[in-house]
């Protein structure tokens, strides 16, 4: 019964994997809508994403339908209803508590029952979804039908017992033979130790002194345990039986003595074999859990597990590090399925070339990992490069595309070479498709460590981490300061003040440079609540926030709240976010004029269509890069550009801020050019919010230079 039992619950487990994965895919899509600011309410989004739900369960074995539950709990999408039913309220809220307490790596199970529209007896699985900041953004849930499962477990003969299947604490899903049956309260400290080491029998008695025999199958990774109970007098009750056949039959012939004992013989034979079959099912259950079901290769845990194992007698010479070029891409544009495809092929190609010595792992995202032990490592990766390039056709059609592979070698720290591997990887496509890099520190170091800022950034994002300074912007023609500049700055705990032109780059690349009034706590709108009503504030926009057609709104409701008006707000516009999307952008810029606020294109000269961008966008003003104004003295052709930027300034009625300056004579040359506005180290360095007031009340005039020498000169450079 223990091996029937643990081939039912590797079979229930393969089948949930595919649940899963198909739950934190779309968990990790509530995420990019948060990112992207899309409404999960909004009629496009809940059609598309019910089309989603719809394709993924109808692949999904004993799955009745897939639902979204938004960022309050409440059920918003499902693949069975257009029309989401009203269910009768649940003041305990179950489901959304174990969306709550559980972690977004993992999923919990819920039930038995389901919401009283789905009219089939049902369990669910569910995982949660949470933005980088913590907040919850909503759930992903399953509901699988009770008497599909079931059927995994007919082949059972539970012979007076009885088998369950529950979450990790215990409550009962299903049961065979009645699904009222719960795990005993006598049993449940045993039992909890034995599903926490993975599973395994164990006899136990009651408080009435009977003897019962639990069998455990249970996993780490999976929500699911199951558990068989059973007497132990109805387990040795055919032995006793037959004990007594035997001795009553050795008083009427020899020859029924003989044929008993063979037949006790086989008996034996048999319930040996039961064991056998019992650890090898249990030995696969726990293999399964160790490969990756969409390519039959070790997964991540799998390959640390198989790494420990042969460390002993030998070590990698290599770690090699297989990327496909443009994976995401691939899977977008031709589905789930076809990507699939691709991955199994690649796998398959992946084993054939390293060998037998060699382990694969596919580690997710189309990232595979070899450990090679026999070949020379740059060898076997000019192999894979040229096996995995040759045309795929498993989907019906020639499919080709490039693949990229770092090498780490020496590896002595399994974690460190995967870093390494990782790095040189990254490297390696950024040469190109189909090229290969071993690992170079000097290099890829660099790589690491943006690799640890990402990911210390990450966590940093809405805390007091993440602050903004302000840096003061003199009017010329009065001499009194006219606004302040909002710069994100970050202190790490562990790197000190990280320098804007590392992390900002960095934030860019990876998708986490968001709207500044998400990054940090205090926004600059409610700092300039507090400035003199003749003070405005520039804040600079990340390219992408032009393309979303509710960054007005989101503006207008910030205004509202913080009482500042339209005209003390100035937005900074960078070329790149021009470059994106013409008519998109021109409208977002045209709401925001419409509202009050004022335009600036930012770095004005660098790049290559700053002048037809003055003609086709409604700017108010332009700032001219410090490259130019650090130069203007001493460089003709920078005063040249410096010169004619303000003549045509002049001629579009455009305000012109001069960045960078630093001596008293450009701010004396800026004066006599006519620029309207001036901001750099001579006038002040960026200030905390707190000494704005005071900076303000102090402030001369005739600012003193902050940097005299070429050394402070550097200094200033690198902090700005």
């Amino acid at each position: 019964m223990v091996a029937m039992l643990a081939g039912s619950a590797a079979s229930i487990d393969r089948a949930l994997q595919a649940t899963e994965a198909a739950l934190a895919a779309n968990a990790q899509r509530l995420v990019a809508l948060d990112l992207l600011q899309q409404d999960l309410h909004s009629p496009a989004v809940i059609v598309d994403f019910r089309e989603t739900l719809i394709r993924q369960t109808a692949t999904l074995s004993s799955v009745i339908s897939l639902s979204i539950l938004d960022s309050q709990g409440h059920w918003t999408i499902s693949s069975r209803f257009r029309i989401i039913p009203v269910i009768p309220a649940n003041p305990r809220r179950p489901i959304w508590n174990a969306a709550l307490h559980t972690p977004p790596s993992r999923s919990f199970v819920f039930g038995p029952g389901a919401p009283s529209a789905i009219d089939m007896k049902s369990f669910g699985v569910g995982r949660s979804a949470r933005a980088a900041d913590g907040r919850i953004l909503g759930g992903a849930l399953a509901f699988l039908s009770t008497d599909d499962i079931k059927r995994s477990f007919q082949a059972i003969d539970t012979e007076g017992g009885t088998v369950i299947a529950s979450n990790p604490d215990g409550e009962t899903l299903f049961a065979l033979p009645s699904d009222t049956a719960r795990i005993p309260a006598w049993a449940r400290t045993r039992w909890n130790e034995e599903r926490s080491e993975g599973g395994n029998s164990f006899e136990i008695s009651d408080p009435e002194g009977h003897g019962w025999l639990v069998a455990v199958a249970a996993s780490r990774d999976s929500p699911l345990v199951f558990t068989s109970i059973k007497s132990v007098d109805s387990v040795f009750e055919s032995r006793r039986q037959f004990a007594t056949t035997v001795f009553l039959s050795t008083a009427i012939a020899l020859i029924a003595t003989v044929t008993l004992f063979a037949l006790w013989v086989r008996q034996q034979c048999l319930t040996h074999r039961k064991t056998l079959i019992a650890a090898a099912a249990r030995e696969r259950l726990i293999s399964n859990l160790s490969l990756d079901p969409s390519t039959k290769l070790y997964n991540r845990a799998g390959l640390e597990k198989q790494l420990v194992q042969r460390d002993s007698v030998a070590r990698p010479r290599a770690l090699l590090m297989i990327g496909i070029d443009r994976f995401q891409e691939i899977a977008h544009a031709l589905g789930n399925s076809t990507a699939d495809q691709i991955l199994s092929e690649v796998a398959s190609r992946l084993g054939e070339s390293a060998g037998p010595r060699c382990l694969a792992a596919h580690l997710g995202a189309g990232e595979f990992c070899v450990a090679q032990y026999d070949e020379d490592p740059e060898y076997l990766a000019r192999k894979l490069l040229w096996t995995l390039s040759q045309p795929h056709r498993s989907t019906g059609r020639d499919l080709l595309f490039g693949v990229s592979v770092g090498i780490s070698g020496g590896v002595q720290d399994l974690q460190a070479a995967q870093q390494e591997a990782s790095a040189a990887m990254v490297r390696a496509r950024a040469a190109g498709l189909g090229n290969l890099r071993w690992f170079d520190p000097a290099l890829d170091r660099q790589i690491q460590d943006s690799m640890l800022i990402e990911q210390e950034l990450r966590a940093a994002i809405g805390t007091d981490a993440l602050y903004m300074d302000y840096q003061p912007i003199l009017a010329l023609e009065t001499n009194r300061i006219a606004g302040f500049e909002a710069l994100m700055r970050w202190k790490s705990a562990s790197r000190g003040v990280v320098p804007p032109d590392v992390f900002i780059p960095i934030a860019e690349s990876a998708g986490i440079l968001l709207p500044v009034a998400r990054m940090v706590r205090r926004s600059p709108l409610q700092a300039a609540a507090a400035w003199p009503q003749d003070i405005f504030v520039s804040i600079n926009c990340p390219a992408y926030e032009f393309k979303d057609s509710s960054l007005p709104q989101r503006i207008r409701d910030q205004l509202r709240t913080t009482g500042v008006s339209a005209e003390r707000c100035c937005i900074e516009v960078t070329e790149s976010a021009l470059l994106e999307n013409d008519e998109i952008v021109l409208g977002v810029m045209r709401e925001l004029k419409d509202i009050g606020i004022r335009l600036a294109l930012d770095d004005f000269g660098t790049g290559h269509a700053s002048l037809s961008y003055l003609r086709t966008f409604p700017f108010d003003r332009i700032k001219i890069d410090r490259s130019f104004i650090q130069g203007m003295n001493s460089d003709t052709t920078a005063a040249a550009i410096v010169n004619a930027t303000l003549t045509l300034s002049r001629h579009m009625r455009l305000e012109v801020i001069a960045e960078g300056v630093e001596t008293h004579e450009q701010l004396q040359r800026l004066k006599e050019l006519g620029c309207d506005y001036a901001q750099g180290y001579l006038i002040s360095r960026p200030l905390g919010e707190k000494d704005i007031q005071t900076f303000l009340g102090d402030f001369s005039a005739e600012p003193r230079p902050v940097a005299d020498t070429p050394d402070e000169m550097k200094l200033v450079a690198l902090q700005r």
